[in-house]
């Protein structure tokens, strides 16, 4: 696995149990990912040395709520050219969507839509946009690899 970048590390130190996982609009401090992991320690003084990750269930359902998220920020970003509404219930489309799983558990909602940064995602800035995009997809593709899709990470696909 590559650590490049810490928004995929931060899901990999969570799942060892060195860290709570951040909301999914949040972004992660290297510094705080490589002390909760110890990358500068020796391995022997690490959690890496006997590394143990959270029980399946949790990881499949924070895949899941990534899975939800990341499909959501990405129907938005088609909206505007004209291949879907701007703002929907996520919940009811959740509800009743025959693909997935999907779900809105440990989503935030505004007006029953997805929040990012406290704001609904219609009308959020461009620039939290692209940086919550960012987070999701590489925090997505980290939680399908430790939920086992593929032995290598850079195998590991993100469909939504």
């Amino acid at each position: 696995m590559r650590f490049g970048a810490v928004k995929e590390c931060w899901s990999v130190a969570w799942a060892l149990g060195q860290a709570e996982l951040k909301a999914y609009d949040e972004p992660c401090e290297s510094e705080a990912v490589a002390m909760c992991i110890g990358w500068l320690n020796q391995r022997s003084d690490t959690v890496l040395e006997n590394p143990t990750l959270r029980p399946r269930s949790e990881i499949e359902g924070w895949t899941n709520t990534y899975l939800t998220v990341h499909w959501r920020l990405r129907q938005h970003r088609l909206a505007p050219s004209g291949h879907g509404p701007r703002q929907i219930d996520l919940a009811d489309y959740v509800a009743s969507a025959k693909w997935g799983p999907l779900t809105v558990a440990n989503i935030a909602l505004i007006d029953s839509d997805l929040s990012i940064g406290g704001t609904r995602i219609d009308p959020a800035a461009e620039d939290t946009f692209e940086q919550t995009c960012s987070i999701v997809r590489e925090r997505h593709k980290a939680l399908n690899w430790l939920r086992g899709d593929a032995p290598l990470y850079s195998a590991v696909r993100t469909p939504t």
